[in-house]
């Protein structure tokens, strides 16, 4: 969590608030699956609010954009706003959540709490071990769909009652093929 000072809680219309998170050197985590960004704030009309996060190494995550139909009142009560945008990142470092509203609206309001939380690895996922995955022309999911088709043949899936799962459906062999195509090396 971030400590809040007078002067960081403030936000209001044509300006943006910063809040600074440092991951220190003795976090655990060392490649980052999501981010949690968990926000507390009273703000006059909650939908002229963008909130960005910026990562360590760089990458902005727009996590809330304006929404022009919103106009409640009620701001954020440890709303939990999510992204996979980071994924494989080393967390350490700076990072920076910014709070704008870019309206003529003159709103304002302030921000109560605000946490980060990282979800992650501290070993390299197995998938990332030979690199990043390389995608060239001979790479198609044809096959993949045609694996999964044999299983879905003349189904109507919205009321078709032989769509559900049965005793014969082999969860085992479907799991063993995607998990195939999936780490696959390219």
């Amino acid at each position: 969590m971030s400590e809040l000072n007078e002067n960081d809680n403030v936000i209001e219309t044509g300006k943006t608030q910063d809040v600074y998170f440092e991951v220190l050197n003795d976090c655990l985590v060392n490649y980052v699956e999501h981010v949690q960004l968990v926000v507390s704030l009273a703000y006059s009309r909650r939908g002229a609010l963008q909130i960005g996060l910026t990562s360590p190494r760089g990458t902005k995550i727009p996590v809330l954009t304006a929404r022009p139909k919103d106009s409640s009142t009620n701001g954020f009560s440890a709303w939990p706003f999510n992204s996979v945008a980071t994924w494989g990142e080393n967390p350490k470092g700076a990072w920076v959540a910014s709070f704008t509203d870019e309206t003529d609206e003159e709103n304002s309001g302030k921000l109560e709490s605000i946490k980060l939380i990282i979800h992650g690895t501290y070993q390299m996922p197995h998938h990332m071990r030979n690199g990043p995955r390389r995608y060239d022309n001979n790479y198609s999911y044809q096959q993949i769909f045609n694996y999964f088709k044999q299983y879905a043949t003349n189904l109507n899936t919205e009321n078709d009652e032989n769509a559900m799962p049965t005793a014969n459906t082999n969860y085992k062999q479907m799991q063993d093929e995607l998990l195939r195509v999936h780490h696959r090396n390219y």
